[in-house]
């Protein structure tokens, strides 16, 4: 993971833009938070009564917060008895404002709040992505800029020891998957961490016993990705290696096409182009393989999880901790954890690509370039006599 964390320090050049990106991020999620707990009161609406008015009901937990408020005193209340004490008051008071509404004047309330509040979410979601995808396509082109300058400097032997078509690999083939990763991959993955963070949030305070649960999960969850980390890292690295003999052989086969022709050498050329296609392509199945089958198997995993939740959740309705609208919005919340849960999962897959293309990268970055010349030199004076050529023998750099 080095490489990939000093890939992104590029993009903390930038880190104003960054950090505003992230701000709005978290914005996103909570309003969406926000927007999904705002469902509790419709789903208590509808299928029921029509001359029932609305109100919202106080679970058991609760209830016992307020009899705890009333005999013990408000400084007896913990951090989260708090917390929960402040939603019970805006219940009330949300009460007092709708005990003359009827559910279908509920409905259209909500929908109205609603409303607003998807289009806040839409305003802060586009600013975060401005904000995080300059910052990364900015990062990009500061790595690419970098990579090209060090090329101009390296010393002619590395060119000679080295194909032209695996330093173009480098420079344009490794360059592009960093610049998926650190530019719009990551955007979506910061996105999605925050949507992930606040809705658990949302689902520990709704029934504080689901922690554990989810504690439990979690891990459950993840276990998949961590199989599949490391091979996803070394097809990925083969697989550029083998995309960069693809470049090399091609880029020698235009450049001697006249000498291959003149010796008559095309089927040999296409039997060696065929080999290295065929490399390329198992090569490329087994990395696109590896990198689906762990988000495949964390919706699996995570289905299983959600089925789970229903069936206790049910349980929680007999029992007073849960009303049937807190119910219906806990269940949609964590159907809408899934799509989060699985892009961070392909993400991994993402990062690990990312970190050996930008190990491929900085291999160049980090060669030593060809030693300049001191200043302060001797200037030849005017050749009066000529130049003589003694004991003079000729060699490529760095062979005998």
């Amino acid at each position: 993971m080095k490489y990939f964390i000093r890939l992104m320090k590029y993009s903390f050049n930038y880190r104003n833009r960054f950090v505003l990106g992230l701000v709005f991020a978290l914005l996103t999620a909570i309003l969406n938070g926000i927007s999904l707990t705002s469902l509790v009161p419709l789903f208590d609406s509808l299928g029921g009564d029509t001359t029932k008015r609305l109100h919202f009901e106080l679970t058991n937990p609760e209830k016992t917060i307020l009899v705890e408020e009333i005999y013990m005193g408000e400084e007896f209340l913990d951090g989260l008895d708090r917390i929960k004490r402040v939603i019970i008051s805006i219940k009330l008071q949300l009460n007092e404002y709708t005990k003359d509404m009827e559910p279908k004047e509920v409905v259209w309330t909500v929908c109205i709040a609603v409303f607003p509040l998807y289009l806040l979410k839409m305003l802060t979601y586009l600013i975060s992505v401005y904000c995080i995808a300059t910052s990364g396509y900015r990062a990009v082109r500061d790595i690419r800029q970098e990579l090209f300058d060090k090329v101009q400097r390296l010393p002619l032997t590395y060119f000679y020891k080295e194909k032209t078509g695996l330093i173009m690999s480098r420079v344009i083939n490794d360059a592009e998957i960093v610049a998926a990763v650190i530019s719009s991959n990551f955007r979506d993955a910061l996105i999605n961490f925050f949507y992930v963070l606040t809705h658990l949030l949302i689902l520990i305070y709704m029934n504080t016993e689901l922690l554990i649960l989810a504690c439990i999960t979690i891990p459950v969850v993840i276990l998949p990705v961590t199989l599949f980390t490391r091979k996803i890292s070394s097809s990925t690295t083969r697989l550029q290696e083998r995309l960069a003999d693809l470049n090399g052989h091609i880029q020698e086969f235009i450049s001697g096409i006249k000498v291959i022709r003149t010796f008559r050498q095309e089927k040999s050329e296409i039997k060696k182009f065929k080999n290295i296609n065929d490399k390329v392509y198992k090569r490329n199945f087994k990395g696109q393989f590896y990198l689906q089958m762990a988000p495949s198997l964390v919706e699996l995993t995570s289905s299983i999880v959600v089925l789970g939740y229903f069936a206790l959740g049910a349980k929680f309705i007999y029992a007073g901790k849960f009303t049937q609208g807190e119910f219906m919005t806990f269940l949609l919340i964590l159907l809408f954890l899934l799509r989060p849960l699985t892009q961070l999962s392909q993400m991994v897959g993402k990062i690990t690509q990312a970190n050996a293309a930008g190990k491929r990268i900085f291999e160049i970055i980090d060669r030593d370039s060809e030693i300049e010349e001191q200043k302060g030199k001797l200037n030849l004076e005017t050749i009066k006599e000529g130049i003589v050529f003694d004991n003079l023998h000729f060699s490529y750099p760095g062979t005998n």
